[in-house]
């Protein structure tokens, strides 16, 4: 059995530089989100490896995907790379996941580890922890928050 995890979201990467524009593509992915079988809003978050001069535009999407996923009752699914710092004040802001996600793309911190969890998501350990940089993976992966 075959199965597609539909998930519609703008990644940091595709992020707009207008706020009109972006509430555009917000509005869009609403009316996708509940015409199609999806069942999360995602890949959403910040990426500041690539593109520092959208910090603002980023922090802004990635909050008003939330406030969508919420209103949708869906859960989200989130990018976090080179942007730990804002990706935990967001997590830990008033806007916060009504639902359980997953923190997708993650760096391998404790800190962002528990703010994920404490923010009820799941984390997704993907390449990045058989990186050769990866020298805390396995502490992280270990990570107990109890």
């Amino acid at each position: 059995m075959i199965f597609y995890i539909r998930q519609y979201g703008i990644h940091p990467s595709e992020i707009k530089s207008e706020v009109q524009e972006m509430d555009k593509d917000i509005l869009q992915i609403e009316k996708i989100a509940k015409a199609k079988k999806v069942v999360a809003i995602g890949e959403i978050g910040l990426d500041y490896h690539w593109d520092k001069d959208n910090k603002e535009m980023q922090k802004y999407a990635f909050l008003e995907q939330i406030k969508l996923a919420n209103k949708l009752e869906l859960p989200i699914v989130i990018h976090s790379r080179d942007a730990i710092m804002d990706t935990i004040q967001i997590l830990k802001g008033d806007i916060k996941p009504n639902k359980k996600g997953i923190l997708h793309c993650c760096q391998l911190n404790k800190d962002l580890v528990k703010a994920g969890l404490e923010a009820g998501l799941y984390i997704s350990f993907a390449g990045a922890i058989t990186f050769k940089s990866s020298k805390n993976a396995g502490e992280i992966v270990r990570y107990d928050t109890r």
